[in-house]
């Protein structure tokens, strides 16, 4: 926090991977567990078929800055298809990330998409 010329307190870093998405039995209210720092949230949807995220294009939709670690969402996709979702942490101190495209439990390249500022 700062006032008065001077600054004060722990310092903070964007929120860090957000973890645990889960789907609820309605099959249209997702949540996640909330990331240290976070202070509101962005989802990304997209078709499965066109898995991997990003990036970007007409398969994907942005839920941009949530409240909370919860999303409702009705749109029921096409007969013999679905959804991927994605979640990430935003604060004052910057925009966290949608994770990596890990192979067998490795890391690999980020996650990006233009979809979601």
């Amino acid at each position: 926090t700062c006032g008065a010329g001077s600054c004060g307190g722990t310092a903070i870093t964007a929120p860090p991977e957000t973890q645990s998405v889960a789907a609820a039995a309605n099959k249209t209210t997702y949540s996640w567990a909330a990331a240290t720092f976070a202070t509101q949230y962005d989802v990304v949807r997209g078709r499965t078929g066109a898995f991997p995220v990003g990036p970007g294009g007409g398969d994907e939709v942005c839920f941009d800055n949530l409240s909370g670690p919860t999303l409702s969402d009705a749109t029921v996709p096409a007969a013999g298809t679905g959804f991927w979702y994605l979640s990430r942490g935003e604060n004052a101190c910057g925009i966290g990330t949608f994770g990596t495209q890990g192979v067998h439990g490795t890391p690999g390249a980020p996650r990006t998409t233009t979809t979601c500022p």
